[in-house]
């Protein structure tokens, strides 16, 4: 599941208050990705600060890729940690894959579209939304990208018989600088 911080992580296409025009050579300097899963009645968190990414952009065209292995989201219980392991397939897919491309102009509400990759899948996700801040020499992206796991074809695991959501959202947090 925690994949979707990668989605993460695509977030990187945002920017500033106005429209900000990127160039150059990008690496992302810090990041996380949250994801949330929910039950019925339980609420439950993980998070991974292993973020790894980098972007270019020349010619009026950017292209980020940023990416998070699934062993690094943790949550407060690592039984279930272990779990969402297994039902992401991490150690056959050890990774979440975010590809991101975008106009270099970018804008502080920039819609975009992402290449997913998780759990041995490749999903498309058009219209995303996310908030951008700073300069073409430093910015940060944030969000929430909704992801659903039948996507990806993962069963979704169960409390009580029942299933958890299928929708999991992952809050995006990425600073990105040259």
């Amino acid at each position: 599941m925690k994949h979707l911080f990668v989605f993460i992580t695509t977030l990187l296409l945002t920017t500033s208050v106005s429209a900000l025009t990127l160039s150059g050579n990008y690496a992302l300097t810090k990041g996380s990705l949250n994801y949330h899963v929910h039950y019925i009645v339980k609420h439950v968190q993980g998070k991974s600060t292993n973020v790894k990414g980098k972007g270019i952009c020349k010619k009026a065209k950017c292209s980020f890729i940023v990416a998070a292995p699934i062993k690094s989201f943790v949550s407060k219980d690592s039984n279930r940690d272990v779990k969402m392991q297994t039902v992401t397939k991490a150690a056959q897919y050890p990774m979440v894959v975010v590809r991101v491309s975008s106009e270099s102009t970018l804008n502080v509400n920039q819609t975009f579209n992402a290449q997913i990759k998780f759990a041995g899948v490749t999903k498309e996700y058009k219209n995303i939304t996310l908030k951008a801040m700073g300069t073409n020499k430093a910015f940060s992206i944030t969000g929430i990208l909704k992801i659903k796991l039948s996507d990806f074809k993962i069963e979704r695991p169960t409390l009580l018989a029942i299933a958890i959501n299928d929708e999991l959202p992952i809050d995006i947090n990425l600073m990105f600088s040259r």
